[in-house]
C-alpha cells in the first residue's frame, strides 16, 4: 500500500505574514469570490465548530501548491491540516485510519469533487467511519451531506451557503452559530 502523508513546514514569520493577510483580506474575499477558497472553507468549517483545531484532507488530485495554498490559509485561522494523498481508492480506509488515530483530526475534508473518490466504497467507508468515530465529514456535493456527511460548501452572487446534516452535527459536537454573518446562510438537511 502506497500512503503518503505530506506535512509542508511553515516559519514562524510565514505563519505571521499569513495571519495578518487573513485579517486584512477575509473579508473582502468573501464580497468579491465565486468560488469558496480553501481559506473560505476552513472559516466556514470553524463557524460550524469553532474549536476546530485539526483537519484531516484525503486526495487523489491536489497539486503541491493547493497544499501549500491549503497549509498557508488554515494556519492563519489556527487550523492545522494533514493532507493524505491517495493513489487508489483502496488506499482511502488507511489512510483515514492515520489521519484520525495518529494526528488527531477532528474533521475529515474532501476538498475535490473526484468520481473516484465520491463513488463507491471509499465515500461510503468515510461515511459509516466518520459517523462511528464522531468526526465530521466535509465534502463537495450537497447529495454527500444528504447521505451522511457532515457538510459542504457553495457559492453563489458572492453569498456563501452551508448545507448540514443536522443528525451528525449533533453526532460531531458541531452546531450552526446563533449569530453569524449575513454573507453565509444555513440550510439544514
Amino acid at each position: 500500500m502506497n500512503q503518503k502523508i505530506s506535512r509542508p513546514s511553515i516559519t514562524l514569520c510565514e505563519m505571521i505574514v499569513v495571519i495578518c493577510l487573513c485579517a486584512l483580506l477575509f473579508p473582502r474575499a468573501l464580497h468579491s469570490q465565486t468560488k469558496p477558497t480553501f481559506g473560505q472553507q476552513i472559516f466556514l468549517m470553524k463557524t460550524l465548530k469553532p474549536s476546530l483545531k485539526k483537519v484531516g484532507i484525503i486526495t487523489f488530485n491536489l497539486s503541491d501548491e493547493e497544499v501549500e495554498q491549503m497549509t498557508h490559509a488554515s494556519l492563519g485561522l489556527g487550523v492545522k491540516t494533514i493532507v493524505a494523498r491517495a493513489a487508489e481508492n483502496r488506499e482511502i480506509s488507511g489512510l483515514y485510519r492515520k489521519l484520525i488515530t495518529e494526528y488527531n483530526a477532528e474533521m475529515i475534508w474532501i476538498p475535490e469533487n473526484d468520481e473516484k473518490l465520491i463513488l463507491g466504497v471509499g465515500m461510503e467507508f468515510l461515511l459509516s467511519n466518520s459517523i462511528e468515530d464522531k468526526v465530521g465529514l466535509c465534502v463537495p456535493t450537497r447529495d454527500g451531506v444528504s447521505k451522511g456527511a457532515l457538510c459542504c460548501f457553495q457559492s453563489e452572487n458572492n453569498k456563501f451557503t452551508v448545507f448540514v446534516n443536522q443528525r451528525i452535527a449533533a453526532v460531531v459536537g458541531a452546531a450552526i452559530p446563533s449569530q453569524h454573518d449575513s454573507r453565509i446562510s444555513y440550510v439544514v438537511q
